[in-house]
């Protein structure tokens, strides 16, 4: 993985269930599991489904909140973990 990742980022969360209004704020930059990549967002979207989690509080958990949605989006990978090669995906690659 890259030194020059930054440490934090800004991200939508959904606070709560039962209809919590969404809020900007930071987090931890996650780093790539085995298996997975990090990608630097260029452009995100909330998918209509993600309105409905927030309307009506499926899928979600008790434990899953503060969850992060922003489902759909476009970038660039910047790290990856284990066994990514096996993905065809590289540092780079546009997705």
């Amino acid at each position: 993985m890259s030194a020059s990742l930054p440490t934090t980022q800004r991200a939508l969360f959904l606070p709560g269930p039962n209809n919590s209004p969404f809020e900007v704020g930071e987090r931890t930059v996650p780093k790539p599991a085995a298996g997975q990549v990090l990608i630097k967002q260029h452009a995100v979207a909330l998918n209509p489904f993600e309105w409905k989690l927030r309307m009506y509080g499926i899928i979600l958990q008790e434990g899953d909140y503060p969850a992060v949605l922003g489902v759909d989006g476009a970038g660039e990978v910047v790290a990856v973990g284990e066994g990514v090669q096996n993905l065809n995906l590289k540092i780079g690659d546009r997705v």
